[in-house]
């Protein structure tokens, strides 16, 4: 009977413990926007010179679901800003290769990212939270040499990321937040160049990196 009654005090217990840590509304969906910063170049050929920094706006949506307390997936959809910049092609230190013309470089980017979150509570309202996932980032660029005709096009990339933040909650189904998140640059045979060049035809692109506010709903 003893036995018995120690079993079912632990039962309960453990019951009251995981009903603690179940969040009581787990799916949410919210939305931010911020201003997103791209670091890159202006670029030589065969050669870069100081890097620079390109800033724009940036806007998503999310929808996640909590499993416990302590830990929720997360999908976002995102419009990542856009960018441009002006590439000067030097081709005085490689004569014998052909050069193209100096062109303006204008990228715009979107991404679908997924994501799994871990969220520290520090007080009834205020929480911390770290992101780590990937993201499949599209990217449109148009280009246009000098003297030449323009062209574009598009490519689609999985990158990963990462990103730590604070909610407040206003109630127990409206909460505000800030964020800020860091997207890998990844390697690209072309369109946007940086200032790291391993050789000729692949150029690293900058990191993206987004500080936003913003509103998630508890449903």
């Amino acid at each position: 009977m003893v036995r018995f009654s120690v079993v079912a005090l632990v039962a309960l217990l453990a019951g009251t413990a995981c009903a603690e840590d179940a969040p009581a509304t787990k799916w949410y969906v919210g939305a931010d926007f911020g201003a997103a910063k791209m670091g890159v170049s202006e670029f030589t050929f065969g050669r870069p010179e100081a890097p620079q920094d390109r800033k724009s706006t940036a806007f998503r949506v999310r929808g996640g679901y909590q499993f416990i307390r302590f830990f929720a997936l997360e999908a976002t959809l995102a419009k990542l800003g856009s960018y441009s910049t002006r590439v000067d092609m030097d081709c005085s230190p490689a004569p014998q290769v052909q050069c193209i013309p100096d062109f303006r470089s204008d990228i715009d980017l979107q991404g679908f990212g997924l994501f799994g979150v871990g969220i520290v509570p520090i007080s009834d309202r205020l929480s911390v939270r770290g992101t780590v996932g990937i993201t499949a980032r599209h990217k449109h660029t148009h280009q246009v040499p000098d003297g030449a005709a323009d062209y574009t096009r598009s490519s689609t990339k999985l990158l990963a990321g990462f990103g730590v933040g604070a909610a407040f909650a206003i109630n127990r189904k409206l909460d505000v937040y800030a964020e800020w998140n860091r997207i890998d640059g990844g390697n690209s045979s072309g369109g946007f160049p940086t200032g790291k060049m391993s050789n000729p035809g692949e150029i690293s692109e900058g990191d993206l990196a987004i500080f936003s506010l913003g509103v998630r709903w508890r449903f």
